[in-house]
């Protein structure tokens, strides 16, 4: 998969100008709020203790999938399918709050 051209310019201008987007529609600051995505486990590497989540939603906005932290996948394993909420560190995504779709 490719990254839309548009995708990083416009993660990043939300990120930095969140007064960009409506009330409601996304949290501020470098939290999309209580907005959810659902995407996959991917890559998960327990003694690495980090994989990745795959969504198409996350990834047309930042061009890429999200970091997944051994803090937040509890008892989901690589190819489950979840829903998540993201926080933004350094213009990438990380999967927060992780629940079943």
């Amino acid at each position: 998969r490719r990254p839309q051209p548009w995708a990083a310019p416009m993660a990043d201008a939300i990120v930095q100008n969140p007064e960009m987007l409506g009330p409601g529609e996304r949290g501020l600051g470098t939290s999309f709020g209580e907005e959810r995505f659902i995407g996959i486990i991917k890559k998960y590497d327990p003694p690495k203790k980090f994989g990745f989540v795959e969504c198409p939603e996350v990834f047309a906005l930042f061009g890429c999938d999200s970091f997944l932290s051994s803090k937040q996948i509890r008892h989901y394993d690589n190819d489950m399918m979840i829903s998540f909420t993201i926080n933004v560190k350094n213009s990438k995504p990380q999967a927060q709050d992780l629940q079943d779709p």
